[in-house]
C-alpha cells in the first residue's frame, strides 16, 4: 500500500479547524477498506455506520490503531512475548517496534483534534489507549472486552468508552442489545464522562453478602442478581 493511503487510513477525521465530535477506533482495516480507500466499509463496518445514525447524536469520525494489515489477517503478528528482543512492554502487554509506532501515532492523532468522547471497539483500541486488558490472560494480545466495554476511562482526559467489535456483533446476536446499550452512553452529557466523587466499596463481596441476609434472611432462595456500576474499574454504586 502506497504511504498516501496508509496516512488517508490514520487521518480519517476533519480538517484541524472542525471540531471532531466522536472519534471512534478500530485495530485495523479489513480488506474490504483497503480496496475502497473508506474506512468501515464491510458489512460489520456498515452496520456501525447504521447503528451510530440510529442511536448516537454525536457526528462521528473514523480511524484505525493499526495502519497496515497484518500478515496472514493474524493480529497478533503485531505483538511479541517477553522474550523477543523487539518487543516493547505497553500495558501489560509486548508489541513489535512497528506497531509502537502506530500506538504512538494515535495517540498524537488524539491529542491533536482532541476529541469530545472516544469510542473503542474490541479491547485492542482500548488497551492502546488506557492499558486495560485481561492480567490474568498469558495470551501475548490484550483480551476481556467482555470486563471492560460500557465502562467508562479517560485519555489525557478524554473520555473513552468501550463496546464490542461490530464484526463480532454481526456474528453474536447475544452482544446486538449490549452493543447497542454501550452506544447509548455517547449520548450523555459531557460532565457525566468526568471523574464523579463515589464512594468506592473497598469489599463489595461482603456488602453483597450481608444484603443477601438482610433483604433474605431465613428465606431458602438460592440465587439473587445484583447490579453494579463501575467508574475507573471499580464498583462505584
Amino acid at each position: 500500500m502506497s504511504d498516501r493511503k496508509v496516512k488517508a487510513y490514520l487521518e480519517l477525521v476533519p480538517g484541524r479547524d472542525k471540531k471532531v465530535e466522536l472519534l471512534v477506533v478500530g485495530d485495523v482495516p479489513g480488506s474490504a477498506e483497503f480496496k475502497a480507500e473508506r474506512p468501515f466499509s464491510d458489512y460489520a463496518g456498515n452496520f456501525l455506520r447504521e447503528t451510530l445514525t440510529d442511536i448516537v447524536s454525536s457526528i462521528p469520525s473514523f480511524t484505525y490503531l493499526f495502519r497496515s494489515r497484518p500478515p496472514n489477517d493474524d493480529i497478533s503478528a503485531f505483538f511479541r512475548s517477553r522474550r523477543d528482543r523487539d518487543g516493547e512492554l505497553l500495558g501489560g502487554k509486548y508489541i513489535a517496534a512497528s506497531a509502537r509506532a502506530d500506538v504512538r501515532a494515535l495517540h498524537n492523532l488524539i491529542l491533536r483534534h482532541r476529541p469530545e468522547k472516544i469510542l473503542t471497539l474490541g479491547v485492542i483500541p482500548l488497551w492502546a489507549l488506557t492499558g486495560q486488558c485481561n492480567p490474568k490472560d498469558r495470551n501475548k494480545v490484550p483480551s476481556g472486552i467482555s470486563q471492560f466495554r460500557g465502562s467508562t476511562y479517560l485519555f489525557e482526559g478524554i473520555p473513552v468508552i468501550s463496546t464490542y467489535d461490530p464484526a463480532e456483533v454481526c456474528k453474536t446476536y447475544q452482544t446486538n442489545w449490549i452493543f447497542r446499550n454501550d452506544l447509548r452512553r455517547l449520548n450523555r452529557k459531557k460532565d457525566l464522562f468526568e471523574n464523579t466523587s463515589y464512594s468506592i466499596l473497598q469489599n463489595p463481596r461482603t456488602i453483597v453478602g450481608n444484603i443477601y441476609h438482610d433483604l433474605l434472611g431465613n428465606n431458602p432462595v438460592r440465587n439473587i442478581a445484583v447490579d453494579i456500576e463501575t467508574s475507573q474499574s471499580q464498583i462505584s454504586c
